[in-house]
């Protein structure tokens, strides 16, 4: 009988479970989102100068379930893996694709996917600090470490982060962080992304390297972040990256270019009762975007990237603030509504041969409704409206609804 190879890191994971010597603690934990959306407009945003025609359409989806492992080697050396299903697995999916110049093509493209997120050896140094080693999850953003269905107010991730970097953005490398009482740190080396899959809309984030079996790493990056709680409640924080984005390229096609990607990001977050506000802005630049937006215009459409222009600078700035007032009535649980603002821009620093598109600079005001009697789930109702830069783009309006999970399913200690 063959496996699919896709099911191989769930084969592995499950192996490590059921017959990993029992040497100290070790946890099997998970979560997961269901979510059905309402549109009042079509998915082709790009061939009419208005945007997206009038529509009513739904979805339903399966965003991701994720299993994560947690054990202990001894008391000093641990592990952990993360595996994720999006889209409900794997399968082929026909869709049209209208990004890439107006063309309306066909592709057969994977109904969903399975990816190993996670998968790292660590050391315990003393009671504060610690050493990782494997694929990391990259500290950029107000909810990069805090990613499970309770920690963000929308249905889907917060779309000024997710519209422009990576969603769990996982790289493979060495990182080191400090957590005190006060203050927490993380320092990482980790391979960079590749520019090729760079594009217009959603600026760096096609550069993670998903497409190859093997991600290249001639090229790195530096990531870091810095928490500091100042008070009960109050976290204020910044993170950063910096890495060169050529030197991954499935070809060495644009010679001593090196498409230096630089974040710059900060956040701030309040919880004082049953008030809950969080803030964040980032700030993002690429060096060389002209060269490689002119290489990646003529590549094979057999690579499967958009081979649209990227611009060299791309900023978002993003508002919520909820009430519990489930917590106001003495009761347990949450009952929040809540309320968002985002702006974020793909386009927002472009050089004289690139002019800024008015539908890459993207305004959302949400707001919506948590109910829940548990900190294991959480029911979710949202209304959104996303409006552009010019005021000729008919605005874009959603209605979703969604539950979400979070636990630990087992434990040893």
């Amino acid at each position: 009988m063959q496996i699919n190879p896709l099911l191989r890191p769930l084969g592995l994971a499950l192996g490590l479970t059921l017959l990993w010597p029992p040497a100290g603690a070790f946890e099997l934990k998970g979560y997961g989102e269901i979510v059905y959306s309402h549109h009042d407009y079509g998915p082709d945003q790009k061939s009419s100068p208005s945007g997206a025609p009038k529509d009513s359409r739904a979805t339903i989806d399966l965003p991701r379930f994720v299993l994560e492992f947690e054990g202990d080697l001894d008391h000093r050396i641990y592990w952990k893996a993360e595996i994720e299903f999006e889209h409900g697995g794997t399968g082929a999916a026909m869709e049209l694709e209208y990004e890439e110049f107006g063309e309306y093509e066909q592709e057969v493209e994977k109904g969903g996917e399975i990816l190993l997120e996670q998968l790292l050896l660590g050391w315990r140094l003393g009671d504060n600090v610690r050493i990782q080693a494997g694929r990391l999850l990259l500290p950029i953003g107000l909810h990069a470490l805090d990613h499970k269905p309770l920690d963000w107010f929308s249905l889907l991730r917060p779309e000024a982060e997710s519209g422009l970097l990576p969603s769990s953005w996982h790289e493979s490398g060495v990182g080191v962080y400090i957590d005190r009482q006060a203050w927490s740190a993380v320092l990482q080396l980790v391979n960079g992304l590749d520019s090729s899959g760079f594009d217009s809309k959603h600026w760096i984030r096609g550069g993670h390297q998903l497409r190859f079996e093997q991600v290249r790493a001639d090229a790195l990056a530096l990531a870091a972040r810095c928490d500091w709680r100042p008070g009960e409640g109050l976290t204020l924080g910044v993170s950063g990256y910096l890495g060169n984005s050529v030197g991954n390229r499935p070809k060495d096609d644009l010679g001593s270019a090196s498409g230096t990607v630089s974040l710059l990001e900060a956040h701030a977050m309040l919880e004082h009762g049953p008030l809950l506000l969080r803030a964040s802005g980032l700030e993002g630049r690429l060096s060389d975007a002209a060269a490689i937006r002119s290489r990646n215009s003529r590549l094979s459409t057999a690579l499967g990237v958009p081979r649209t222009p990227v611009a060299e600078g791309a900023r978002s700035l993003q508002l919520e603030a909820g009430w519990n007032l489930a917590q106001v009535l003495g009761r347990k649980g949450l009952l929040r509504p809540w309320l968002g603002w985002a702006r974020y821009n793909s386009m927002a620093h472009t050089d004289a041969g690139l002019f800024p598109v008015p539908r890459f600079d993207r305004r959302l005001v949400s707001g919506g409704l948590h109910l829940s009697t548990a900190s294991s789930w959480v029911l979710k109702a949202e209304l959104s409206r996303r409006s552009f830069g010019a005021g000729s783009i008919r605005p874009e309006t959603t209605f979703s609804l969604g539950l979400g999970f979070q636990g630990t399913f087992f434990r040893t200690e």
